[in-house]
């Protein structure tokens, strides 16, 4: 019963001030059942608390194990809802794997703490949750889009970073993950398509894109009642093995049936993995370039099939003295609930403190 819990995104109007005549009652009923905590961050999670299909799930997992990620990993999700990227996760990644969950919602983090006891996870705002840099194996997810700003004091030298919500979500991401670590997620079009490139020249310093694949504006109509053209960006951090991979810094014309329209280069090399025809769809503000079409069975399988295969790497170890270093990261992680893995000395010893670092500040929810 909990794991069909798909969050307030759905009834933002229950929420409003003065409540169309239609959800009154609902609005008045929420304030009577929820504290004032809960209803404070229901509200605050209904611009991005939507549903994620479980076949566009089920297909990011698909491509994880196509990057060969493996059993034993550290696993974040940032904005896990009630957790159902965890509940879908193949069975073959689970002998030893840790997972951190993320989620603004208290609601929804306590159902996800239910449902996946052997996880952490943290019931607070992303900005709010003290990470580990350079630590996490991969993360994964359904992450906020917006274009609102994000307050993050350590984000306070770079500003540009933070201004929507999205681009903060990837950037954070991003430095908690490990070199060689690979990310799965799915953000808003305005990621790969906006004239600014500042963000994505951010990212491409520190990541590789693996490739990425546009989602038809449908693509969450039915489970979340919204009509949006989301991406899925498959992302790579840079280490000393990490192949140059695609560039996605600039934008490119192509022709639609509603003229040309300025996309991102990648997409414009491929467009096998726009799953529609871009165009111009009808918006309460006017027109907006959209990704037109349905998602049809066997159109996500098909573009995984497409993107790059066996580039993870395990953390590796190498000497005696390594293995040592090793062992000691390994038992600290394991009282911090991080997983251990493979890594050098060096990298051991910077998983150690940064673990150190996190468990310090670190809640239980």
């Amino acid at each position: 019963m909990l794991v069909k819990y798909t969050g307030w995104g759905a009834m933002p109007s229950a929420f409003e001030p003065r409540p169309p005549r239609d959800w009154q009652s609902v609005a008045e009923d929420l304030r009577d059942l929820l504290s004032s905590e809960e209803y404070t961050s229901a509200r605050a999670s209904t611009p991005n608390a939507h549903y994620t299909s479980p076949e566009v799930v089920q297909a990011i997992w698909q491509a994880m194990e196509r990057f060969g990620l493996q059993a034993g990993a550290q696993i974040l999700e940032p904005s896990m809802g009630v957790g159902h990227f965890f509940g879908m996760m193949p069975e073959g990644l689970y002998p030893n794997t840790k997972r951190t969950g993320v989620e603004l919602d208290s609601v929804s983090a306590r159902i996800a703490a239910k449902l996946y006891p052997d996880s952490s996870i943290q019931a607070k705002a992303f900005e709010d949750t003290p990470l580990p840099k350079d630590f996490f194996d991969a993360a994964i997810g359904n992450i906020p889009f917006g274009n609102y700003p994000v307050y993050d004091p350590a984000y306070n030298r770079s500003p540009q970073l933070t201004r929507s919500i999205h681009d903060y979500f990837l950037t954070k991401t991003m430095d908690v993950v490990r070199p060689g670590g690979v990310v799965a997620l799915i953000t808003s079009r305005y990621s790969m398509d906006k004239e600014d490139s500042t963000v994505r020249r951010h990212l491409a310093e520190r990541a590789t894109l693996l490739g990425a694949v546009r989602l038809p504006n449908t693509a969450f109509q039915a489970n979340a009642g919204t009509e949006v053209t989301t991406d899925i960006l498959f992302l790579q951090k840079r280490s000393a093995e990490t192949p140059p991979g695609e560039s996605w810094m600039e934008l490119s014309p192509v022709a639609t049936p509603d003229g040309p329209l300025e996309i991102n280069e990648y997409f414009a090399r491929h467009p096998e993995m726009m799953l529609g025809l871009m165009g111009m769809e009808s918006r309460q503000y006017g027109p907006v370039p959209a990704l037109i079409g349905t998602l049809e069975p066997g159109d996500l399988g098909k573009a995984v099939s497409l993107l790059p295969a066996a580039v993870y790497k395990i953390r590796c170890v190498g000497s005696d003295f390594r293995k040592a270093v090793f062992v000691a990261a390994s038992t600290a992680r394991t009282r911090f609930g991080l997983a251990s893995g493979g890594t050098t000395g060096t990298e051991s010893r910077r998983y150690l403190e940064n673990a150190a670092k996190w468990r310090k500040g670190r809640r239980k929810p």
